[in-house]
């Protein structure tokens, strides 16, 4: 990789970032398990999906320099951009979560043929969460799906006193 070349973020930050997230997103997911005694699993699991499209969305939507990151990228420095380089905004960020959730949210206890359903569709959800794993630019397939990249966030340099000119 030259020093023009983008610098692919690895799959291990890449995984930190979603623990990290989890991690903030957990008060919230306990908050919803415990108010919905009661209810249908579908309902808690919508609430659960919206929350966490919400979150992506709000957090990969910001201006500026975060533009493209959650808390969990924004602390391991990793950035998702698009390939035609316009910024994220709410709306593509919910929906490139989406696309990394849609297999949790489909898990069925149900009937033989849902579970066997279910079971397909974990394995193409294990298949995305690894593939950066051997991908060149470390995509998985949900990016390469919403044409995005994650990328690494060179870390920000103090100013430094010696780079001043002195004034004559």
């Amino acid at each position: 990789m030259n020093e023009l070349s983008p610098a692919y973020a690895p799959w291990g930050r890449r995984a930190g970032a979603v623990l990290v997230d989890s991690a903030v997103l957990l008060p919230i997911v306990l908050l919803i398990r415990l108010a919905s005694h009661g209810h249908t699993v579908a309902l808690v699991t919508l609430g659960l999906a919206l929350v966490n499209f919400a979150y992506a969305g709000l957090f990969q939507s910001r201006t500026g320099d975060h533009n493209g990151q959650t808390l969990g990228q924004q602390w391991l420095r990793v950035r998702v951009t698009r390939d035609s380089g316009r910024p994220l905004g709410f709306a593509f960020g919910a929906l490139r979560q989406a696309l990394v959730l849609a297999p949790v949210f489909t898990f069925s206890p149900g009937h033989t043929l849902l579970r066997v359903a279910s079971g397909l569709v974990a394995i193409a959800w294990y298949a995305d969460w690894l593939w950066p794993l051997w991908d060149a630019e470390n995509r998985a397939l949900h990016d390469r799906v919403v044409g995005t990249h994650v990328l690494m966030v060179p870390a920000q340099r103090p100013a430094s006193t010696d780079d001043a000119t002195p004034e004559s």
